[in-house]
């Protein structure tokens, strides 16, 4: 949490990304910024501020602004992910960092002072990481707030916990023809390295269609779930196996067909 502001913040640590689209994606040569969703590129970086501006935060932010339809968040009724959106933030070429026009779901509060570099650096200096001590150090000393150091130590936690093992599938076998619209599918427990409970999340997907989280479900009971699918179709299907800290691992995946 983010007392001051009364909100909640994250901390997204990414390695090894294999992504090649959205914000963080690759930037091809003769480029200084990803792709739009459309595959359209924006060339090289402007030499004016205003017109830099206007390609990172109006044509890239707005071309991978996720909507309703996207988004993987669950919203209070009355909202959506438009409810959180403030088109007019950061303003270009703004005099000050004052936020204007905001809606009620987005606190306003004034700036906090700076903190001192020395004094943020001492504030972080239980973060382990040198380099994450250091970024911690920065936001700490531009924000002004001592408890963006809890986000970072909760970070490190994360980044030391080991990816439970996977969960081996038992049916349907690999490649099965069913000749019911009624599939059962069931899969053995797994454990954790560090100890932790584990829960499942079933994943069955149409194999014409790509994979996204949406198809993947808690299942009732534990290891396994019955699912009623329509005829003439071939479907994908694995586990997510989660430890309630951020690490999931994917079992394999295998095909089955409803005759």
């Amino acid at each position: 949490p983010w007392p001051y502001y009364g909100i909640h913040f994250m901390n997204v640590n990414v390695a090894q990304s294999r992504a090649t689209e959205g914000l963080a994606g690759a930037v091809n040569r003769g480029n200084w910024l990803p792709a739009l969703s459309n595959g359209s590129q924006l060339g090289p970086r402007p030499a004016s501020l205003i017109d830099r501006h206007k390609q990172v935060y109006e044509l890239l932010g707005n071309s991978w602004r996720v909507t309703a339809a996207t988004s993987l968040f669950d919203y209070d009724p009355g909202t959506s992910t438009a409810s959180y959106t403030l088109a007019s933030w950061p303003v270009r070429g703004a005099a000050s960092c004052v936020v204007a026009g905001a809606p009620p779901q987005i606190p306003v509060r004034p700036a906090l002072a700076p903190i001192p570099a020395g004094t943020a650096q001492q504030m972080c200096g239980a973060i382990v990481d040198p380099a994450r001590r250091g970024r911690c150090a920065i936001d700490v000393a531009a924000l002004g707030d001592a408890a963006l150091v809890n986000g970072y130590k909760a970070v490190e936690v994360n980044t030391s916990n080991r990816k439970p093992n996977p969960s081996t599938l038992l049916e349907p076998a690999n490649r099965t023809v069913s000749t019911s619209t009624v599939v059962t599918f069931k899969w053995k427990a797994a454990s954790d390295p560090d100890g932790h409970p584990v829960s499942y999340r079933h994943c069955l997907w149409p194999s014409d269609e790509g994979f996204t989280v949406n198809a993947c479900e808690a299942p009732t009971p534990y290891l396994s779930r019955t699912v009623t699918l329509p005829k003439g179709k071939q479907y994908e299907w694995k586990v997510l196996t989660e430890d309630g800290r951020g690490a999931s691992t994917d079992s394999a995946t295998r095909f089955v067909k409803v005759k």
